[in-house]
């Protein structure tokens, strides 16, 4: 599955970043911007809020779908 596979790819590419040292997690790639870390740590956030969401999703596919149980079936 090619998702599976793009997937695994971006996590081999992103994993050796969590090794850095403090001065390269430091590193902005300009005034103002985000660091490294603050990004890294901004991956890791949405990883697990993207994670929740998909899991609600499969569990309670009605109530992530905007429809009730009540009209499930139904045209409303």
């Amino acid at each position: 599955m090619e998702i599976i596979e793009r997937l695994e790819a971006a996590k081999s590419q992103t994993l050796k970043y969590f090794d850095l040292g403090d001065d390269e997690l430091s590193k902005t790639y300009g005034p103002g911007k985000w660091s490294v870390r603050f990004i890294l740590h901004h991956l890791a956030d949405a990883e697990t809020v993207l994670f929740d969401r998909i899991r609600r999703l499969i569990s309670e596919p009605d109530k992530c779908s905007g429809r009730s149980t009540k009209t499930r079936g139904r045209r409303v």
